[in-house]
């Protein structure tokens, strides 16, 4: 039976003895988030993970392949090439995600300009 994301991140937490809260507190996510977590991780919350806990394989974590821990120089384990492969495709996603992140920001900032304006049903402004 294939494991979860968060599956995984409690069994880091778990070797690592950290309590959730502790490690929410830690990363800079909210109280009760490994809870309330459904699918993965969003990239920001995984690059904050990925710089208090360096010895965390993310591919691992997000994936389940591989090894749960990096080795001492911070590679990871045989399997690197599956994970170089999959780290880019992850960077691929993540721009996307940004790109995608900025057009939502971009269509909600125009939603609320049109509606301090008062339109008729032709389109233009009222006086």
């Amino acid at each position: 039976m294939e494991s979860s994301v968060k599956q995984r991140l409690i069994l880091f937490l778990e070797y690592k003895n950290i309590t959730k809260n502790k490690f929410e507190k830690l990363c800079g996510l909210s109280t009760g988030y490994i809870k309330n977590m459904r699918v993965s991780i969003q990239p920001e919350k995984i690059r904050n993970i990925a710089a208090i806990f360096p010895d965390l394989n993310t591919g691992w974590l997000l994936t389940g392949e591989g090894e749960m821990l990096k080795k001492n120089d911070g590679t990871v384990s045989e399997s690197a090439p599956i994970y170089a492969k999959k780290c880019e495709r992850c960077k691929d996603l993540e721009k996307t995600i940004e790109a995608l992140e900025r057009t939502i920001q971009a269509q909600q900032e125009l939603i609320a300009e049109l509606k301090k304006g008062k339109f008729t049903q032709a389109g233009s402004a009222s006086a």
